[in-house]
């Protein structure tokens, strides 16, 4: 499969570098302080080395819904030089064969890897569908509007969603938002959603964990969030912590498990990619993962 990426207002070697971002960090009251990966009363969350790549993380959690499974990937950060890696995590994750597929954004470094990275996300496999939404670097590109991503997005069998739902009929219902960032938010589309999501799950899938931290607890904003962009801090220091997490809040959400008064769950992955160039290309002690949900009854 070719895909190729327009060349509207700039050619295709505009480089998609984050801007830094470093305000002094802001804190969130409206949700509860709670250790990485705790297990809640209504899931329980396991880590083991993801099958056929134990370097990368398998985060299994299990809800209660109409029985299926959902894999949740973001940030992979294509630069098109790491295709042995990236290859055979396509093929642990083929093995997982998920129902639902969903991708958090950041797909690629540079619009001339956009290509490369669409063509990885085309080989990876999905029984009922895959869903993705735009991370901040393709978001900053202010002359590549919604309609191009969601074509590029539909030619390779996905949907990208942009403030938008998702019915899936009988499986979970999707909601994605736009990056916090370069894009503007909006919660209103999920709102009417409130009433069945008690019988449905309804999982909201949003790059930046600020997206949600900044929203009143009055805002319904699914039984579950996926997040990524804080890459877990990609360096993480004994003692210290990870030094830069690329959120207003810190290290508030950077990883793990979040829950808001009214018992909503976040969740922000560490991603699967790396951003940075020479040695802050890599991680310490922040593995890569995957995040797989199994609904039950």
């Amino acid at each position: 499969m070719r895909i190729r990426c327009g060349k509207s207002q700039a050619n295709s070697e505009v480089q998609m570098h984050c801007i830094p971002h470093t305000p002094p960090s802001q804190h969130a009251p409206n949700w509860l302080p709670k250790p990485r990966f705790q297990a809640f009363s209504s899931l329980a969350t396991t880590i083991s080395p993801l099958a056929g790549y134990p370097d990368y993380l398998l985060v299994d959690v299990a809800l209660p819904g109409p029985p299926s499974s959902l894999v949740f990937l973001s940030d992979l950060h294509w630069n098109g030089r790491e295709l042995p890696r990236f290859q055979r995590l396509a093929n642990a994750i083929r093995n997982l064969e998920p129902d639902w597929l969903v991708f958090g954004g950041d797909a690629c470094v540079f619009m001339d890897t956009v290509p490369g990275a669409l063509e990885w996300l085309a080989s990876l496999t999905a029984k009922r569908g895959r869903i993705a939404v735009l991370g901040n670097r393709e978001a900053q590109i202010p002359w590549l509007d919604h309609d191009f991503w969601k074509d590029l997005y539909q030619r390779i069998g996905w949907t990208c969603l942009f403030n938008e739902v998702l019915d899936t009929g009988d499986g979970p219902l999707f909601f994605g938002t736009e990056d916090a960032r370069y894009g503007h938010p909006d919660w209103n589309p999920v709102q009417q959603f409130f009433a069945i999501s008690g019988t449905r799950p309804v999982i909201s899938i949003s790059h930046n964990p600020d997206t949600a931290a900044d929203q009143p607890t009055s805002t319904f904003l699914g039984n579950l969030i996926l997040c990524g962009h804080t890459h877990g801090g990609q360096f993480n220091f004994p003692i210290l912590g990870p030094l830069y997490t690329s959120s207003r809040y810190g290290r508030q959400f950077y990883h793990g498990w979040a829950e808001r008064e009214d018992g909503t769950l976040m969740l922000t992955s560490s991603g699967i990619g790396e951003s940075g160039f020479g040695f802050l290309h890599h991680r310490l002690h922040c593995p890569p993962e995957i995040v797989r949900i199994q609904f039950h009854s």
